[in-house]
């Protein structure tokens, strides 16, 4: 059975509550300028909406809060005209299979028409993780709108937001409305070992040397990767520490009280990870730059042993797009089957669902 669309898993859970109620609008006053209803439109019809956890498909609330942000234009110099957010998203009522918000205020005419003119709609859908790690400030241009890390890497690899984007028609005095998907923009990224041999006690999954993580994701359609750099982030797994209860166990509860399974003597890690283009060739290799490289440590902190995770063509160099999971081993609800790290050396395969949000939609925890 097809599994449900991140859409459905973001939003009707949380709107289960409020089926059947409808949102009466108000006409708008004249002079007022134009009122806006943002409809958010989902793929699944009847039953309860779902979100995967780890590897169960146990329900689970995500968004939580949203704000909506709508532009006086189309390009990039676009000015803000309003920023409204949206508190209890689960409060929201529905029409058929969407939710409905109606803006508190009017859009403002513009001074030199009232005949319908194009406006830009942007929509972000938080959850509790990513409304603390990250900052949206309402912004002076659509240019300038973006999600930007206030946290640690720790916080943003828990934390993975939603957005949308429409162009929609305003006239001054009319009420109208702009229809709206929310789609995930962050990338994840899974290693799940087993066979770790025995001199290994730290193994670290890393972008290639010289690279950091992005910490800003511009909000505007046209923006494919996120931008800026946090220091010291190139490892994006970590796995150290672990007894040998922790390899041993066959199923582990995470805090969020959820429990999975895996393989005993495996260990699994995750994290979402903003967009990341292609890293280029390294200055002087004979090789292109890896991506991702598994690299394995002993006590003494000197290197045991390193692998590249290649695409199954072979590929060294792909970029982490948005809404795309990267796996090292394979790890959900009808397949188990960890990378090997022990025998001989040589490359690992990674793989890639590059439509994350219909159909893997796994949840990161440590």
């Amino acid at each position: 059975m097809k599994r449900l669309s991140i859409c459905a898993l973001a939003l009707l859970a949380l709107l289960a509550s409020a089926c059947g109620n409808e949102q009466e609008v108000a006409g708008p006053v004249a002079g007022d300028g134009t009122q806006l209803t943002v409809k958010f439109v989902t793929q699944h019809t009847g039953g309860p909406a779902m979100r995967s956890s780890l590897v169960s498909d146990d329900p689970m609330h995500h968004v939580t809060s949203a704000r909506i942000l709508v532009f006086d234009g189309t390009d990039g110099a676009a000015p803000c005209v309003a920023d409204e957010t949206i508190a209890r998203w689960a409060a929201l009522p529905t029409r058929g299979d969407t939710a409905v918000y109606t803006l508190q205020s009017y859009i403002p005419p513009r001074a030199d028409s009232e005949a319908e003119q194009p406006y830009t709609v942007v929509a972000v859908g938080l959850d509790d993780v990513s409304a603390s790690a990250y900052r949206l400030a309402t912004p002076a241009t659509l240019a300038e709108a973006q999600m930007v890390l206030q946290g640690t890497q720790a916080d943003m690899a828990h934390a993975e937001f939603f957005t949308g984007q429409t162009e929609a028609l305003l006239g001054a005095r009319l009420h109208n409305e702009a229809v709206v998907e929310l789609r995930r923009r962050v990338a994840g990224v899974l290693a799940y070992f087993n066979h770790i041999p025995k001199e290994v006690t730290r193994i670290d999954v890393v972008l290639p040397d010289g690279t950091n993580q992005h910490n800003a994701m511009p909000l505007a359609a046209t923006n494919t990767y996120a931008t800026g750099s946090l220091a010291g982030s190139q490892v994006l797994l970590r796995f150290e520490g672990w007894t040998d209860d922790d390899l041993k166990a066959e199923s582990v509860t995470l805090d969020d009280g959820t429990t999975y399974t895996k393989e005993p003597g495996s260990l699994l890690l995750g994290a979402y990870v903003l967009p990341l283009e292609a890293p280029a060739p390294a200055e002087g290799a004979g090789d292109e730059a890896t991506t991702l490289q598994i690299v394995m440590y002993k006590a003494d902190g000197t290197e045991y042993g390193r692998k590249n995770a290649l695409l199954p063509d072979g590929t060294r160099q792909y970029a982490l797009r948005a809404n795309a999971y990267y796996s090292i081993g394979r790890k959900n609800k009808d397949i188990d089957k960890p990378e090997d790290l022990d025998g001989e050396p040589g490359d690992s395969w990674l793989y890639v669902d590059g439509d994350w949000q219909a159909n893997v939609d796994i949840d990161f925890d440590y």
